[in-house]
């Protein structure tokens, strides 16, 4: 038989792939390691945490040096290349396969990375854990975007520098009045569904009533889902199929509670945005992550049964601080506050795109605008932002003389 005792394993494999791309310890001098831990690397392999052939994140495509622990984050990657045009220089533009833009370079002398990671909180989420699983040390993350804004008060234009966030989520068991059956032979589980699978919304108006009556109404800003369950009679203990027949009934949309930004780097970021963006054009408030860009914001159309025809009037009522709508912020700042390993001080600045109440919508000149201003308060703010613990060395080591600044990938900048 042949021994395998001493036969790397897939998953030691993959930790060696890891490490071989990691560089030497160069923090060393410093105290700090810039090579991620072995506990670490050892939940980094196989399906659990895929990574390229060379050691990369599965999805960014980048490894640890690459990304700098200050990052501004956008959603376009004409807009991250827009703004990476005031770095002092670049020395790193890579955009992976599923379509992230990383972009590293100097700004004042400090490491700064622009992250370009699309819509959504699916594409926020692989940004963050992918970005944390290769930089030491602590991380500061300002996201720039574009948003709605639901007072009327508010126009178009204004740049809402976001507190807290709450999160709108869609519920598709909102839509479907059913019986859930649910048969347990030995260890087997199948599900059958009976009743009627229309809309809530096309229930009658009695029906809805007495769906109202009886829910019971919270005194608290936000609502929170309910599931009301009556389990069927008890079938003897020794009968087999048992059945279990619950009643699924919720709210076609609901609310999480609100996490916060960072007090401190808000607090910079709204100081530096004060010095390109005159006060009168700036807001601080509660943000709305929805999970969509339609029917979670409130936009109906022909084609769906979305439910949602008063949905941004029931948030306004039910969150009287809410002023803007956007599809990313809740998911960063949720990320950030249950983070393990590090601190993750994350922020966020949007412009105002559409009103929501009178349907204006701003014109393309004044957004390339406030682009460019939150772009620059933004950098202002992640340098000057102290950071306990932060990576010394990466691919911006070399002054632009030694490794030369590199020329961006150019793209569309419509």
């Amino acid at each position: 038989m042949q021994d395998t005792s001493s036969t790397p394993t897939s998953a030691q494999r993959r930790i060696q792939v890891l490490s071989s791309h990691m560089g030497p310890n160069t923090d060393a001098q410093q105290g700090t390691s810039s090579t991620i831990s072995h506990q670490k690397t050892a939940q980094m392999h196989g399906a659990t945490f895929p990574l390229g052939e060379d050691g990369s994140t599965y999805h960014l495509e980048t490894k640890l040096s690459e990304v700098s622990n200050r990052i501004l984050t956008v959603g376009d990657p004409s807009r991250a290349e827009r703004i990476a045009k005031y770095l002092d220089c670049v020395v790193f533009d890579k955009t992976s396969h599923r379509g992230f833009r990383t972009i590293t370079g100097l700004y004042k002398n400090i490491p700064v990375s622009i992250v370009a990671i699309g819509m959504g909180i699916a594409a926020m989420d692989f940004f963050i854990r992918e970005c944390r699983a290769v930089i030491d040390g602590d991380m500061a993350i300002i996201r720039i975007g574009t948003c709605g804004v639901v007072k009327s008060d508010i126009p178009v234009g204004t740049v809402v520098v976001q507190d807290a966030s709450v999160c709108v989520l869609r519920n598709p068991d909102g839509f479907r009045s059913a019986i859930h059956n649910v048969d347990v032979v030995d260890d087997d589980v199948s599900v059958s569904t009976t009743g009627e699978h229309d809309s809530i919304s096309s229930t009658s108006d009695d029906d809805d009533q007495k769906l109202e009556n009886d829910e019971e109404t919270s005194d608290d800003d936000i609502e929170h889902p309910t599931t009301l369950q009556q389990p069927a009679q008890q079938q003897p203990a020794d009968s087999r199929p048992s059945r279990i027949v619950k009643e699924i009934r919720r709210e076609a949309y609901y609310v999480t509670l609100p996490v916060k930004a960072s007090d401190q780097l808000t607090d910079l970021l709204h100081k530096n945005v004060a010095v390109h963006v005159e006060p009168k054009w700036i807001v601080r408030g509660l943000n709305a992550t929805a999970d969509s860009f339609y029917s979670s914001q409130g936009r109906t159309t022909l084609d769906f049964k979305d439910k949602n025809e008063s949905l941004i009037d029931e948030l306004i009522q039910k969150i009287p601080s809410l002023t803007s709508l956007e599809m990313e912020t809740f998911h960063l700042f949720d990320m950030a506050d249950v983070c393990k390993r590090g601190k993750i001080h994350a922020a966020s600045c949007v412009i105002a795109l559409a009103q929501r109440q009178s349907e204006e919508f701003l014109d393309n000149k004044v957004k390339k605008l406030r682009e460019k201003q939150c772009g620059l308060s933004v950098l202002d703010t992640l340098v000057g932002m102290p950071l306990e613990k932060e990576m010394q060395n990466g691919v911006w080591t070399s002054t632009p003389e030694q490794q030369g600044s590199i020329q961006l990938n150019t793209q569309d900048n419509k």
